[in-house]
């Protein structure tokens, strides 16, 4: 069906923080529709609470989803500016990802500033290869590096917006 061809088109966008192609015009484009079509399809999905609307112009839309994953709350159904939503999610970032680490303060503060800086490096980070033991930790490790690529990624993203 048209609308979930639409739907997963903007999950794509919102998971590569292709903001920009997020809108009724680009939609229209790449489903070959009228922009009122497309806008109506992508506002069904808005009202069923799949997508988030930002009020900028172009409307830009994100899926929820991808928002709550990302720190946002579902309460929100929509941003007057990519600057607010940007606010919002500095404002509303959990803590520090690596904090959850025993150590990470101490005996790990090193190895833990090491795997942060390639996490934090230009693009989607380093390769990073983690071994260990079955039980030492090894998933609590990779996604607290994960969160940090994902955060780093978006301000990425809104600085060159």
């Amino acid at each position: 069906m048209l609308i979930n061809e639409i739907d997963d088109y903007i999950e794509k966008m919102s998971k590569n923080l292709s903001f920009k192609t997020s809108n009724a015009f680009e939609v229209s484009k790449k489903f070959k529709l009228k922009r009122n079509t497309a806008s109506h399809y992508l506002n069904l999905l808005v009202h069923s609470k799949r997508l988030l609307k930002i009020s900028t112009r172009p409307v830009i839309f994100i899926v929820r989803e991808w928002f709550l994953n990302n720190g946002g709350n579902g309460e929100l159904d929509g941003f007057q500016s990519l600057r607010d939503l940007h606010d919002f999610m500095k404002k509303n970032q959990k803590k520090e990802p690596f904090s959850e680490i025993i150590g990470h303060d101490a005996s790990l503060y090193q190895i833990l500033e090491q795997l942060r800086a390639a996490a934090m490096y230009p693009g989607k980070g380093l390769p990073t290869i983690l071994t260990g033991e079955t039980g030492s930790g090894k998933v609590i490790w990779q996604k607290s590096f994960t969160s940090t690529v994902k955060k780093n990624l978006w301000f990425q993203v809104m600085r060159h917006l």
